[in-house]
């Protein structure tokens, strides 16, 4: 048998079900090949800008301008407990007042304990 492409000799190779030929002179062997790289599309700073821009304003949209008439404004936690009169502050206790007047003096006040 004559390779198609050179016209050399071809050998014949068998592996389980498949059978390939393979011309000894040129190495074809029946499946096209480009040895070749192809070369990247060159793209200008300009186009590849104006590309992402495109995307981006199309997939954005503006944010609504005016809150609907009669719509309820959100509240966050403390503005919701403070306008309900629900805010709690800290209060210290005599005890409480008296432990930090002791870590600030680096004094001990003795105290006779409780019944």
């Amino acid at each position: 048998m004559a390779c198609p492409r050179c016209g050399g000799r071809l050998e014949r190779y068998e592996l389980s079900d498949r059978v390939e030929a393979a011309c000894v002179d040129c190495g074809y062997v029946g499946v096209p090949v480009d040895h070749g790289s192809e070369r990247a599309r060159q793209e200008s700073w300009a186009a590849a800008m104006e590309r992402v821009e495109s995307q981006v304003d199309a997939s954005v949209s503006p944010p609504p301008r005016d809150p609907p008439t009669g719509a309820r404004r959100l509240l966050t936690a403390r503005q919701r407990s403070t306008k309900a009169g629900t805010r709690t502050e800290r209060r210290t206790t005599p005890r409480t007042r008296r432990r930090s007047t002791e870590a600030r003096t680096g004094t001990e006040q003795l105290t006779a304990p409780r019944a």
